[in-house]
C-alpha cells in the first residue's frame, strides 16, 4: 500500500481485516525481555600502606570466595575481628581498566575496603604518590592500572560498578505503550 510505518506483511488493506486481527492476537502473545540499568554505583577502596592484605567488607564483590579455617584479624587499634573468607575481587577503575586482587580477605566488620600497598608491590607493580593522587602502574609498560585520588590524608580508588536494576518480561504491546507509543 506504500504507507509509512508498517510492513507490507502486516498491511490490513492488502491482507484484509480478519488477517490483521489474527496478527494482533499473535503479536500480543509475544513477550520481550528488557533489562534496564540505573546509574552505576561508585565504591571506594582506601590505598593503605599499613595493611598486610587486601581486605573487603562486601561479600558480593568476590568472584571466588573460600571459607578459611577460623582466622582473626588484629587491627591497628588493638581490636580484633573475624576473617570470614578469602578470595578474588576484581576492581573496575575509570575506563576499561580492571585489577584482579587475589587472596583478598573477606572482613564484614570493616568500615572501608582496603588495598594493601605491600601486596601491590609484591606483584611487581609500582605505587607512585603525589600531593593529589597515587598511581598504580606496571613499570615495564608504563600502563596506569588504577588511580587513587587524595581526600584529606587518605588516597581512595573509585570503583565503577554497573548493576542491572530491573529485568522484566512483558508482552511487546505493553512495552510499546509504556515507552509512550499509544497506537
Amino acid at each position: 500500500c506504500g504507507k509509512i510505518g508498517h510492513m507490507s506483511k502486516d498491511c490490513w488493506s492488502k491482507n484484509g481485516s480478519n488477517k490483521n486481527n489474527a496478527n494482533k492476537k499473535q503479536e500480543s502473545s509475544r513477550n520481550a525481555e528488557v533489562a534496564m540499568q540505573v546509574n552505576g554505583d561508585c565504591n571506594m577502596w582506601c590505598l593503605d600502606s599499613g595493611a598486610s592484605s587486601h581486605m573487603c567488607s562486601e561479600k558480593e564483590k568476590f568472584h571466588i570466595l573460600k571459607s578459611p579455617s577460623t582466622e582473626v584479624l588484629h587491627l591497628a587499634n588493638n581490636e580484633s575481628t573475624k576473617i570470614e573468607g578469602k578470595g578474588i575481587v576484581k576492581i573496575k577503575g575509570k575506563g576499561r581498566r580492571t585489577a584482579q586482587l587475589g587472596d583478598t580477605l573477606y572482613v564484614p566488620d570493616l568500615r572501608s575496603n582496603l588495598l594493601s600497598v605491600a601486596k601491590i608491590t609484591d606483584h611487581v607493580l609500582e605505587v607512585n604518590f603525589t600531593r593529589k593522587e597515587a598511581v598504580i602502574k606496571n613499570p615495564k609498560t608504563g600502563e596506569k592500572i588504577l588511580i587513587a585520588k587524595r581526600n584529606k590524608d587518605l588516597y581512595y580508588i573509585e570503583e565503577k560498578t554497573e548493576n542491572c536494576k530491573m529485568v522484566q518480561s512483558l508482552p511487546i504491546q505493553e512495552w510499546h505503550e509504556r515507552c509512550g507509543h499509544l497506537n
